[in-house]
């Protein structure tokens, strides 16, 4: 995940599961990307690969 994100040119926070974290937010499937916005509030939940033009956009969209 690190190189992805150097290569893409993404500064963004990236969290990667090491435990349980996934099953308590209901994860069923891999991958599911949550995007959270700076309040710390679930901005979107998305089930399915996400390509980099769709999550710049979602972070773009964040951003105002």
């Amino acid at each position: 995940m690190r190189d992805l994100m150097a290569d893409g040119g993404y500064s963004f926070p990236v969290m990667i599961d090491s435990g349980d974290v996934g099953s308590q937010y209901g994860v069923r499937y891999v991958p599911t990307l949550f995007v959270i916005d700076a309040e710390g509030k679930l901005a979107q939940k998305i089930v399915g690969g996400v390509d980099a033009n769709r999550l710049s956009q979602l972070v773009d969209d964040l951003s105002g």
